[in-house]
């Protein structure tokens, strides 16, 4: 289990004044690569392999999100591996213990040089902990493509929504999903699945729906879906 105490800054609040949704799964993401890192398997060590990992899906819940300076604890650990394939479990918690929000994560490892899948068993040895999920109650299992959905205005992936990986980052590709919500809209949940990297150059075009939960959104870029987010209610 790896730990890391942060504090909540400014820069990332929301219109609400509490922890944005992208900067809750920044502080997630981060708190990733520094255990990562702390146990020698880190981003030069990965380079050195050529290996990247990417984010598969996210479950997410959230609770009352905390505001700008208070003192927050990121816990993580990666619970299961198989082959490729490696679960991450992360929980957001206050100062006093309280949890904050709790998530569930899919990645997998891939040889940078020809996109297959890679083994991951070496790399995550290391900072595994086998142990069960957390639990996130009905989270759905797949994210479906509604099949109504409006089509919103398309636009371009530009150079600054890209990571080391040269496509669009997973947190990034929850924020664009977030521009075609309704207004004032508030969620308790996330599910996004992810199908196919955004690319420098790709026209995305959106398709927005209600789900009656929530509302879902879809960037396709291609003529493929590329990314899959429900917002929860």
């Amino acid at each position: 289990m790896f730990r890391w105490n942060s504090r909540i800054l400014y820069s990332q609040l929301g219109p609400d004044s509490a922890l944005s949704l992208p900067a809750l799964l920044d502080l997630f993401q981060n708190a990733a690569t520094l255990h990562a890192e702390d146990k020698g398997a880190g981003l030069e060590y990965l380079y050195s392999l050529h290996r990247a990992w990417l984010l598969s899906r996210w479950r997410v819940r959230l609770g009352e999100l905390p505001r700008s300076g208070q003192t927050v604890t990121v816990r993580t650990r990666a619970y299961e591996c198989r082959r490729a394939l490696n679960r991450r479990a992360f929980v957001l918690e206050d100062s006093r213990g309280r949890l904050l929000a709790q998530a569930d994560s899919l990645w997998t490892l891939v040889d940078t040089d020809t996109g297959a899948p890679a083994d991951a068993s070496v790399i995550v040895r290391p900072y595994y902990t086998p142990g069960p999920g957390p639990d996130l109650g009905d989270l759905p299992r797949k994210v479906q493509t509604p099949a109504q959905a409006e089509e919103g205005p398309a636009f371009s992936i530009t150079s600054d929504l890209l990571d080391t990986n040269r496509h669009v980052n997973n947190v990034r590709s929850v924020a664009l999903a977030m521009r075609f919500l309704p207004e004032d809209v508030s969620f308790s949940a996330l599910a996004a699945d992810y199908h196919h990297p955004l690319l420098p150059h790709d026209q995305v075009t959106p398709l927005l729906a209600s789900t009656g939960r929530g509302f879902a959104v879809v960037l396709r870029a291609g003529g493929r879906d590329c990314v899959s987010v429900e917002f929860i209610r």
